[in-house]
């Protein structure tokens, strides 16, 4: 049913509006969800680790968290923790609806079935996306086969983590939801009642010395499949995992963040901070870091850090974006930008200087304006909080660079780069690795490595001027000036002082040289 009531309260599933004595309380979504989600299951006692899984997807939030999310809902159907006339709790076990339900939305024993559930949680109402991997099937000759079941519950767990650092992305327990004895609901039924927009399933199987993994990604809501492959590694299921995750996040990520494109600018809550957020992350990953990209994406960060100052993310990407921007061209120059991008870099650390996100992006942002001591310790924190953070590893080779430490500048570039999903980000992180590796004298690396950041996003310049340097560098004269003709192509008003920039003066004079 679309709509719960008890004593004066109404919770509407259609308009999500609380209404309390015909008056409409304003509440959060989770908030929102928390109170749908403890009145359509009256009597049962939940744990915070169980209301994490249903209400957050599962994803990582305190104790302390869901306590406020609960006192909050009090106070929205005026009821508060001494009283507590409808969310009791129940000491050392969690909470439990005590109130008088008149109609709600739910099956005898309490537990989802199929498609029966209306909604809690929906892409109208709720700009963060969420997914699930479901335990990826078996198939192997051996149902005994430990070293497969081992390799299939490591993959899933590192997945899990691992997609963890895709900002706003919630990843919903597949083991709180799934009991044995009971069918998984279908992809619209986990949708309706957990409010999963993503599927990620898939087999497994040994053969011949290699493992054949095959993965699909499904759109819960839509009930549609959005992408599918087949990897094929080397090894056997106790050799390959590693390689398995990084292979499979490489393709996968770039997918997601389409489908979460999509899904924002399809939604009704386009202009929502959190939304515009989406919106600016998804350009940036699928469109390249240029100026066309840059020029939109600063757009949406600023309003989305307009329309919510505490949102950390908002504030430390477009710190980023206009950091960059500002180093790299990318971006129309004006007396603010600079300024702006300080501000923000700091404003986000301020608020949340704990998540390996915000860190990164910040601490890349600070390095690029020119606070290099201050850039590398926030981006060495954040992979000493996710060491899958591929863009805080990326940057951090960055900073060796600039500070002449090339050993640790390839190592770091070559980490993050291998978690990095195949987008045409790599460009720019590939561009910072060519030119470690002529500096530090592998001049094949780093023609070789040039090429394919040139290959990664054919809209950028960068690439261009670091492989002609690279080429230059080699004694291939020729190569050199042709990929440099290749960089006016795509930005006719390259300047001499924008390819000293990213050569150095020596080499980009000589390059300056050779072309006239």
């Amino acid at each position: 049913m679309k709509k719960i009531r008890f004593a004066d309260i109404e919770l509407n599933g259609e308009s999500f509006e609380i209404r309390r004595a015909g008056e409409l309380i304003h509440v959060e979504p989770k908030i929102f969800d928390l109170l749908v989600h403890l009145a359509k299951n009256p009597g049962i006692v939940f744990s915070t680790d169980e209301l994490i899984g249903a209400v957050w997807g599962g994803r990582a939030v305190s104790d302390a968290a869901v306590v406020s999310c609960i006192a909050h809902a009090r106070k929205a159907i005026g009821d508060d923790g001494r009283a507590q006339r409808y969310i009791k709790t129940i000491r050392r076990r969690g909470f439990r609806f005590i109130g008088e339900v008149e109609q709600q939305a739910q099956t005898p024993d309490n537990k989802p079935t199929g498609d029966a559930f209306s909604p809690i949680h929906s892409i109208e109402a709720h700009a963060d996306p969420s997914m699930m991997v479901i335990p990826f099937q078996l198939l192997s000759k051996d149902t005994q086969d430990n070293s497969g079941k081992h390799y299939v519950q490591t993959l899933i767990s590192t997945l899990e983590i691992v997609l963890m650092r895709i900002p706003l992305l919630q990843m919903s327990s597949y083991s709180l939801i799934h009991d044995d004895s009971d069918n998984l609901p279908s992809g619209r039924g986990l949708y309706n009642h957990y409010g999963i927009d993503y599927l990620l399933e898939g087999s497994v199987r040994a053969e011949s010395g290699r493992v054949v993994l095959s993965v699909q990604l499904s759109d819960a809501r839509r009930n549609i499949r959005l992408w599918a492959e087949q990897f094929i590694l080397e090894g056997d299921f106790n050799s390959s995992v590693d390689n398995s995750v990084h292979a499979l996040v490489a393709k996968l990520e770039p997918q997601l963040y389409k489908a979460i494109y999509d899904r924002v600018r399809s939604s009704s809550t386009a202009g929502g901070s959190r939304s515009l957020y989406l919106e600016a992350s998804g350009i940036l990953a699928l469109k390249g870091w240029h100026h066309d990209s840059f020029t939109t994406a600063s757009s949406l960060l600023r309003q989305s850090w307009e329309r919510d100052r505490e949102f950390a993310h908002a504030a430390s990407y477009l710190s980023l974006v206009l950091g960059l921007g500002y180093r790299l061209n990318l971006l129309k120059q004006h007396k603010g930008t600079y300024q702006e991008a300080i501000d923000a870099a700091e404003s986000a650390i301020q608020l949340d200087d704990m998540n390996s996100s915000v860190l990164g992006l910040a601490g890349c942002a600070l390095a690029d304006l020119g606070f290099n001591d201050r850039g590398l310790l926030l981006l060495k924190n954040a992979v000493e909080l996710n060491p899958s953070n591929a863009q805080a590893c990326s940057a951090l080779g960055g900073v060796y660079l600039t500070t002449r430490q090339v050993k640790l500048a390839v190592d770091y570039l070559k980490q993050g780069m291998r978690m990095s999903p195949l987008d045409s980000r790599l460009s720019v992180w590939g561009g910072l690795l060519s030119t470690a590796l002529r500096v530090s004298g592998d001049l094949s690396g780093a023609v070789r490595e040039a090429a394919r950041a040139c290959q990664r996003d054919h809209r950028a310049y960068m690439p261009q001027v670091i492989l002609a340097g690279a080429q230059l560098a080699g004694d291939n004269p020729g190569a050199a000036v042709t990929a440099l003709h290749e960089a006016y192509r795509i930005k006719p008003d390259l300047s001499e002082d924008q390819i000293y920039s990213l050569l150095g003066k020596r080499l980009g004079r000589s390059l300056v040289a050779k072309n006239s």
